[in-house]
């Protein structure tokens, strides 16, 4: 099973990143300072077996990654991939665009939360409208899309955006459960047709996670549990009644993203 799949592009971004942290290891050394993977997987806040695979190319950066190692080399993200750089300045402009929108909506519509400030042509306090925060925003995809988004971000920007209960990366979005494979009304933990899940394609999942996962052959990818025995992976789904619900994980299956919240709109 394949976690990660790295093309050219990615290999060209790991072979700079090589380049500057051997550079960085020399400065660290010739000033008497540790140099190590470990110690910068320390302060990158990494495993350092995820160090090492970032730097040999075996599971490709994220901006998250990218920004850390940024900070440690003390160099810009561009130094180490480009295209990292080029999609973060095209993300900051659609969630620009999109705060704009929602704040125009804000606006227009009066809706918000209540808030109570003192009128200027009397003392009587007026109620006013103010916006709700919108620092982070992560958008409501189609399951079509997914591709598109984690390259650089679909052709028609989303309609729909909203914030996270937890820290996630910049590259994180919703997704809309469909389909009963993943519900079992037993299980500590189920997705019910129609519940948003927010997925991180920066978190390597771990034995036990929900995963969006896409088959080599596949069009669109399926969101099932990973199970991990016996050095082998299994994609699990949650329905006991869904046929061939347990199915191994071949090689050329890659992990698109990991599940870190659901959200259940009444």
């Amino acid at each position: 099973m394949t976690l990660k799949r790295t093309g050219s592009t990615e290999l060209e971004d790991a072979a700079r990143l090589q380049a500057l942290f051997y550079e960085w290891q020399s400065k660290q050394q010739a000033a008497g300072l540790p140099s190590s993977q470990a110690e910068a997987a320390r302060i990158l806040g990494f495993g350092q077996s995820a160090v090492s695979q970032y730097l040999n190319g075996a599971i490709p950066l994220n901006f998250r990654a990218a920004s850390k190692f940024a900070e440690l080399l003390r160099c810009s993200i561009r130094d180490i991939s480009p295209t990292i750089a080029e999609q973060a300045v095209a993300l900051t402009e659609r969630v620009a665009a999109a705060k704009k929108h929602y704040e125009t909506w804000i606006d227009e519509t009066g809706r918000g939360v209540p808030v109570l400030r003192r009128s200027r042509n009397s003392g009587a306090p007026a109620p006013v409208r103010a916006p709700v925060q919108q620092s982070s925003l992560y958008p409501l995809i189609a399951w079509n899309q997914v591709a598109d988004w984690l390259k650089v971000g679909p052709a028609r920007a989303p309609s729909q955006w909203f914030g996270a209960p937890i820290d996630v990366s910049d590259r994180s979005f919703y997704l809309e459960i469909r389909g009963d494979s993943m519900h079992d009304p037993a299980a500590a933990t189920a997705f019910r047709e129609g519940e948003m899940v927010l997925l991180d394609p920066s978190v390597m999942p771990t034995h036990g996670a929900f995963v969006l996962v896409l088959a080599e052959d596949a069009d669109e990818p399926i969101f099932r549990q990973l199970v991990v025995e016996g050095g082998k992976h299994y994609l699990k789904a949650i329905n006991p009644s869904w046929p061939d619900r347990i199915s191994v994980a071949s090689d050329q299956t890659m992990v698109l993203a990991t599940a870190r919240s659901k959200v259940v709109i009444f």
